[in-house]
């Protein structure tokens, strides 16, 4: 008998259009504690090429930005490449499951036919977050540049309590 392969190993966190805030909230929270330790471990292990690649992204974020366009990849992508140049498969493996859960890179078929905004989308009132977004990144990536773990972590925390205040904001 040969048998299909197995499917690659995740969290189990689905993508979902009707994914609640509280759900949303929650997972960031645990991005905080993963993502800035990650930052301060890329801080300490980045190649070259990774803060190259961890740069492009933000240049893409801003013409995005610049253009109106929605920046989803670009966000996403940067935070991808902070755990990648942490060099701990695991770190990707957690973020990647979280990413594809609150924010989906497809349409879902079951998606209403309204408009639902979801961060990263083209909507003028979510572009003044959008300028702070980028800013916090570029902190970010100082201190991954300069090889500073402790800034590092600490401007990655502040990022996403930043972020998870801006969802609240977004919700209420």
């Amino acid at each position: 008998f040969v048998l299909a392969p197995r499917p690659a190993a995740g969290l189990g966190i689905e993508p979902s259009p009707q994914l609640k805030t509280r759900q949303k909230l929650a997972m960031l929270e645990l991005r905080l504690s993963l993502e800035a330790d990650a930052s301060a471990l890329a801080a300490q292990r980045r190649s070259a090429e990774q803060l190259a690649a961890m740069e492009a992204a933000l240049a893409d974020f801003g013409r995005c930005q610049e253009r109106g366009e929605g920046t989803t990849e670009a966000d996403f992508r940067f935070h991808e490449l902070i755990a990648e140049a942490t060099g701990n498969e695991y770190f990707v493996l957690v973020l990647r499951s979280l990413g594809k859960a609150t924010i989906p890179r497809t349409p879902s078929r079951r998606a209403p036919a309204a408009k639902v905004h979801r961060f990263g989308d083209t909507t003028p009132a979510l572009q003044a977050g959008k300028s702070v977004t980028l800013q916090e990144h570029h902190e970010v990536l100082d201190a991954i540049r300069r090889g500073d773990p402790t800034q590092a972590r600490a401007a990655m925390y502040l990022h996403l309590c930043k972020s998870i205040e801006r969802l609240k904001a977004a919700s209420g």
